[in-house]
């Protein structure tokens, strides 16, 4: 269920040479009449596309009839065959947690947005499988292979990991990724959070005497830990309402909120989710599990004219006391509520989905 690290680039034909074609080799492997075929649709520029040879892009519109499209999917496959004989490319298969948390991240928010359960399921698999390698009894670790891992986790592998398990409940609508987000972040906190400024060490305690230990929001080949956490903070504290989540998120905006003038480029996690943290609108929605999936896949297709979280709430006694739905009636026999809130104030909740876009006029209004 989780996803190894890479594919090499190189193989004994050099850079790209398992994935790149020549005109000949497809002439070879399609014949004459099938690369005319082909070549309606896929892209095959005379002097290629990387360096001489072409990788395949499809380039040439859409609107093919199914017989068409069942065509160009068995020359795809021809291609597959053919290439599947090359020399290829090594695999590194090592598991790692910050890679996989955002690749769960994508399958959650791809799979939401084109109605794919499929991709969800894989998110969910994907997620088991690496907490279920990684996590031990010492905490948990940065990779695995084969049942093997090593090195304790750094601060971007609970990041990653706390923000994938909040994506899974918002698509999902379980709890349990509600409660593993919440264990990810105390384990962060605990083992490299800095107390004086509220920011998080990229290495953890548990890692032994370093020389130095990065506190930085700077970028690098994952998106920073410091920046994706003012966005698992925000949304646990849409999610429950504890006052503490909005503290941490808002010190952690200060903590480095003095680097952005010199770095604003290699900031963007920290600029985007201080960016989404002040937009503040949220939808709740409240029912079964089947009616807020009905009521989420309902929104998706409406005019809304701001870009809106959207938060399942949790059981009543999950909520803090300052939870602004907290003392609202819970029980609706339309088997759905919503309401609109923005720093502790809501709107009065609705139950048609499609009163959404004036209710949230006429919450913005006020």
């Amino acid at each position: 269920g989780g996803y190894a690290a890479s594919l090499d680039a190189d193989t004994a034909g050099g850079e790209g040479a398992y994935y790149a074609w020549s005109h000949e080799e497809i002439a070879e492997a399609l014949g004459t009449s099938g690369v005319e075929t082909f070549q309606s649709v896929f892209d095959l520029p005379e002097g290629g596309n990387f360096e001489g040879k072409i990788h395949l892009h499809r380039l040439k519109g859409f609107g093919w009839t199914a017989d068409e499209e069942a065509t160009f999917r068995a020359q795809l496959d021809t291609l597959a065959a053919t290439r599947a004989a090359r020399d290829a490319p090594a695999r590194d298969d090592k598991v790692m947690g910050d890679w996989n948390g955002l690749v769960i991240q994508g399958l959650c928010c791809a799979g939401d947005a084109f109605n794919e359960p499929s991709w969800i399921r894989l998110a969910e698999e994907a997620f088991a499988d690496v907490i279920g390698l990684l996590a031990s009894e010492d905490g948990m670790l940065h990779l695995g292979k084969e049942g093997r891992t090593a090195v304790p986790a750094f601060a971007e592998d609970y990041a990653n990991l706390a923000q994938a398990a909040l994506s899974l409940y918002k698509v999902t609508f379980d709890p349990i990724y509600l409660d593993r987000a919440v264990s990810l972040v105390e384990e962060l906190e605990a083992v490299c959070g800095d107390p004086a400024s509220g920011g998080f060490f990229q290495s953890s305690t548990r890692a032994g005497a370093l020389l130095v230990r990065p506190l930085n929001a700077l970028e690098t080949a994952t998106p920073n830990a410091n920046g994706t956490m003012i966005g698992v903070y925000g949304t646990l504290f849409s999610i429950i309402g504890e006052p503490a989540y909005l503290d941490k998120q808002n010190r952690l905006i200060a903590a480095f909120g003095a680097s952005l003038e010199r770095n604003a480029f290699s900031m963007a996690t920290y600029v985007m989710e201080v960016a989404r943290a002040q937009a503040g609108v949220v939808l709740y929605l409240e029912g079964t599990k089947d009616a807020m999936a009905n009521a989420r896949a309902a929104l998706k297709t409406l005019p809304l004219p701001v870009r809106l979280e959207i938060i399942p709430v949790p059981t009543r006694d999950r909520l803090s006391a300052t939870h602004p739905l907290k003392d609202t009636n819970a029980n609706d026999p339309s088997g759905i509520s919503l309401h609109f809130c923005q720093q502790g104030r809501c709107s009065l909740p609705f139950h048609d989905t499609a009163q959404a876009p004036d209710a949230l006029k006429t919450f913005l209004s006020v």
